[in-house]
């Protein structure tokens, strides 16, 4: 079970999940913003687990990265593990990086019914650099990032 307060006012939100089952809310609302209307408290069941699928390639390009567990279209992707703000229209269970040049981490997390997001998942996006070493017949090499 979580429990969401929600500030119609700023549009801000706490969550809180089933760690207590006894939960405590001090909140003062000035009359004239929202009046009694201004925080909501919104219960709802946790989320479905996520399984992350991690993504390669060689030296830079795109990694789709995925993940599964939740109703196609309800997925979030962010770069942060927490705080900022969800990569705009990645709601899919895949996710195509931009073009990267070295392994990035992103996450993924669904909301439940009250909209309470669960654990960022982290999802790593892995760069492999691939090299070869070419030997002149003098003896000098030369190596190549392919």
């Amino acid at each position: 079970m979580s429990i969401r307060l929600l500030d119609s006012f700023t549009g801000n939100s706490f969550t809180a999940t089933h760690e207590s089952a006894i939960y405590s809310f001090n909140v003062t609302s000035d009359p004239a913003s929202f009046g009694s209307s201004r925080f909501k408290l919104l219960f709802g069941e946790e989320g479905p687990t996520l399984t992350a699928r991690n993504g390669t390639t060689c030296n830079s390009g795109v990694v789709t990265l995925g993940a599964s567990g939740a109703t196609e279209g309800s997925y979030k992707w962010y770069e942060s593990a927490a705080g900022g703000v969800a990569i705009t229209g990645a709601t899919s269970s895949t996710y195509t990086t931009p073009i990267l040049t070295s392994t990035k981490t992103y996450y993924v997390t669904t909301a439940n019914t009250v909209g309470c997001e669960g654990l960022r998942i982290p999802v790593i996006a892995t760069i492999n650099i691939t090299t070869s070493t070419i030997t002149a017949k003098d003896g000098s090499t030369v190596t190549r990032v392919q």
